[in-house]
């Protein structure tokens, strides 16, 4: 159980539109590019789409612009920003995340021979989400 992948099937994130939108094609490319690094230079992405890097520029200064990635340094390569953390929390709380957790969290407790707990960090506080007690 632990370790499992928990990413939508290739079929439901591969689907194309039946009236594409290529700047929101891109858009969405380019923050699909992080899955497979931290940081993101204006060329490399510009590069990757197939865009000048004006293009590029452009939709990056959008995603900057409402949060979704930031900056490193104030100048530096692109980095996700915060408020794809919580866009990915309201997906958590809409989904039965529970009935997910339970049967890893209790594999879990088994073998580690402990309590174990699914916690989310809404700011400087920690909500339990479920607890498993140990053995």
């Amino acid at each position: 159980m632990l370790g499992e992948d928990w990413s939508l099937p290739a079929a439901e994130t591969k689907t194309q539109p039946s009236y594409p939108v290529s700047s929101v094609g891109n858009t969405l490319r380019l923050l699909l590019m992080f899955k497979e690094r931290q940081r993101l230079r204006l060329f490399d992405a510009a590069h990757e789409l197939g865009v000048s890097a004006s293009t590029a520029y452009g939709l990056l200064a959008m995603l900057q612009s409402y949060g979704f990635i930031a900056r490193s340094l104030g100048s530096g390569p692109y980095v996700l920003g915060s408020a794809l953390l919580d866009l990915g929390l309201s997906a958590v709380r809409n989904m039965d995340v529970r009935s997910l957790a339970r049967p890893i969290l209790a594999d879990l407790a088994l073998r580690l021979d402990e309590s174990v707990h699914l916690v989310f960090l809404e700011g400087d506080n920690v909500r339990y989400v479920y607890s498993v007690e140990g053995p």
